[in-house]
């Protein structure tokens, strides 16, 4: 859905998960589905093989945390999963 600004809702959210998964594993190796409900945003990451290599489960966490937090501030609940 669309806001009066003609954004995706929680387009502020995505953009800041789409911007870190970038940065932790370049070149698309950790994949982002959104799926925004009227009550929750859920993010789910797809980890490649090489991105499975790479990223700690420290590293998850502290991105799971900083997503979480960011929507709390938004008002808003996020689930992220990591497959």
């Amino acid at each position: 859905m669309r806001n009066a600004t003609g954004r995706d809702r929680g387009a502020p959210l995505v953009d800041l998960a789409r911007y870190l998964a970038q940065n932790l594993v370049p070149g698309g190796e950790l994949r982002l589905v959104h799926i925004w409900t009227p009550e929750v945003d859920f993010l789910f990451f797809k980890r490649s093989r090489r991105a499975r290599r790479i990223l700690r489960e420290q590293d998850l966490s502290a991105l799971e945390t900083v997503l979480v937090k960011v929507g709390e501030a938004l008002g808003r609940d996020v689930v992220v999963d990591f497959k």
